[in-house]
């Protein structure tokens, strides 16, 4: 935990620029007030799903945050400080990742199949179990051929997908520290409505098999997608972009991060900001994404059991 610690403090150290951080820090704010003050991801963003123009404003929704820090550190800095950020290639590949991000989180094809097609009994299970296979699956396609074509260089691994001189002692540290916290939060009203994910709904019985067999399908794809978002965002984001931008990839990492958890619950989005600036710190430093991958996953099942449990304590009769 002490390395930790000197990691942070080191980045923070090399990194602080009070103007940048607290530009950063309103804007977030500013963002996390109107969304859940007007729904915007779920009453704006969401009345384009299921329509072709879904990928443009999803590539706009999550490009405006990353460009927003961008402009704010080529404000905040010297000229000497700030000139790579103007150079083609890096413009080239963050619009291309962005590209990616917009498949990754439009993608609806498949929806209307599965209505079509599909006996009403398992359409709901199937639909979220799908999205998060095809979205995880997109992502780590999407990735290889932007490696393969669109990046010259030749990384000692495959964005962050390695073990080398890394510890990950400190990730299981964060995930003692986070038990705590989840464990409140699996009793929270906001915290209910979202959780647990995993909902069989008519499945089971339609399906006349055990549950626990739709648990483990639905929980692997589940978990299968946070690794996918752990390799673009810290994978791609971090150590992708590191090479053209060093350090300055990590507050617009946080802030597209932060973004993307709009539509879960506002406490979930705040600490989204925290855990993603760490995680990217560690990424950049350790040049792995596993211990991302780690905490993630923990978190995730952590949030499913917590959810199962506090739906379950407080619809009990009393």
């Amino acid at each position: 935990m002490y390395k930790l610690k000197d990691t942070l403090v080191g980045f923070i150290k090399e990194d602080f620029n009070w103007k940048y951080y607290s530009i950063n820090a309103i804007f977030l704010i500013i963002c996390i007030v109107l969304n859940y003050h007007f729904e915007f991801e779920d009453q704006i963003i969401g009345a384009y799903k299921r329509q072709p123009i879904a990928y443009l404003v999803m590539f706009c929704y999550y490009l405006t945050p990353f460009t927003f820090s961008i402009v704010s550190y080529l404000i905040t800095h010297k000229r000497q400080q700030r000139s790579f950020l103007l150079k083609t290639p890096i413009i080239k590949n963050i619009l291309c990742l962005f590209v990616m991000l917009s498949v990754y989180t439009a993608f609806y094809h498949h929806k209307p199949l599965i209505e079509k097609h599909l006996p009403y009994e398992i359409q709901y299970l199937t639909k979220l179990t799908l999205n998060n296979a095809i979205s995880a699956i997109s992502m780590f396609s999407m990735t290889y051929l932007y490696w393969k074509y669109m990046d010259n260089s030749t990384p000692n691994s495959f964005y962050g997908f390695t073990t080398k001189d890394t510890s990950l002692k400190p990730y299981f540290l964060m995930i003692i520290i986070m038990i705590p916290l989840i464990t409140y939060a699996s009793f929270q009203k906001d915290f209910l409505k979202s959780y647990p994910i995993y909902f069989p709904h008519y499945a089971v019985g339609y399906l006349r098999i055990k549950e626990w067999i739709l648990v483990a399908v639905f929980e692997a794809n589940y978990g299968f997608d946070f690794v996918a978002t752990e390799l673009f965002f810290r994978g791609l984001l971090i150590l992708g972009l590191s090479r053209y931008m060093g350090r300055t990839c990590v507050i617009p990492m946080v802030t597209t991060y932060c973004i993307f958890h709009f539509g879960k619950p506002m406490g979930e989005t705040i600490s989204s900001i925290f855990g993603g600036y760490i995680l990217g710190v560690l990424a950049l430093r350790t040049r792995s994404i596993y211990g991302g991958i780690i905490i993630h996953l923990a978190v995730a099942y952590m949030m499913e059991i917590g959810g199962y449990l506090g739906n379950h304590i407080i619809t009990q009769p009393k």
